[in-house]
């Protein structure tokens, strides 16, 4: 009896759910639902969903045009997004900045007679309550847009920006301190300062990244900050005999790791 619940265990755990299967059925061609719908109105079906449910079809759906990624992304209690996209703008990204809607249609005027009127909430647009984000293969994405949307966004704990930014605007997100008009401060300027409750960095697949990159940023920021993982796998610049020189002699732990 106790092999048969073991083996019905095994068989349960490896049946995916319907919603699964709907969600990995929708996600490759979401962007046909898109061009037949038209944005506003694929948003507000999108809308209905769980936001577990919308977190899953961002991972399932690849390639996203920035239309498609704004129209599934900007939901603001969505706390998981995956955006894979090789033309992802910085104007997608800043459009995804939490803001503060009107409160009511401006051509229909409010009075204390209106019924709803001391009903009214605070409505928001954008990523409000986003604690993980996955950004892949997205080289042309600036420093600067990614700057605006992490300072914006300061409760995320999980980020990956796999095979993602350049030569130029990765180097300068993990280390360089320099006045922009898009930060406040100086201060405010590079991955550390602006999430401070990361937990988890996946670089994984950056061309830019190299030894002494890598270096700079562990022994700057490693010891001050919640990080506990950061994945180099598959940099091609980034050697294991640094990998475990870091790991070894000046984190102390296995936090930086080579392994998909």
């Amino acid at each position: 009896k106790q092999e048969e619940t073991e083996e019905e265990n095994s068989m349960n755990m490896c049946v995916p759910s319907l919603v699964a299967l709907c969600i990995a059925s929708v996600g490759p061609v979401l962007h046909e639902y898109y061009e037949a719908l038209g944005g506003p109105d694929l948003y507000r079906i999108l809308s209905l969903l769980p936001c577990s449910t919308l977190s899953m079809l961002s991972c399932c759906t690849s390639s996203l045009s920035n239309e498609l990624a704004v129209t599934l992304a900007n939901h603001n209690e969505l706390r998981l997004l995956s955006l894979d996209s090789s033309c992802l703008r910085d104007e997608t990204l800043i459009s995804l900045i939490p803001r503060l809607l009107p409160w009511h249609d401006n051509e229909t005027p409010l009075t204390w007679d209106t019924p709803s009127f001391l009903e009214l909430q605070p409505r928001f647009s954008g990523l409000a309550s986003l604690q993980r984000l996955e950004i892949k293969n997205a080289e042309g994405l600036s420093h600067d847009a990614l700057c605006q949307l992490f300072k914006a966004c300061p409760v995320i704990t999980h980020l990956s920006l796999s095979n993602s930014l350049n030569e130029h605007d990765g180097p300068q997100l993990l280390l360089q301190q320099h006045h922009s008009q898009d930060c406040d401060s100086d201060r405010h300027s590079n991955l550390y300062h602006l999430l401070t409750n990361l937990q988890v960095l996946d670089l994984s697949h950056c061309s830019w990244l190299t030894d002494g990159i890598l270096t700079a940023f562990v022994k700057q920021h490693f010891k001050k900050s919640k990080l506990q993982l950061l994945s180099v796998a598959g940099c091609i610049h980034v050697t294991t005999q640094r990998v475990n020189f870091l790991n070894q002699h000046i984190l102390g732990a296995h936090v930086v790791t080579q392994q998909e």
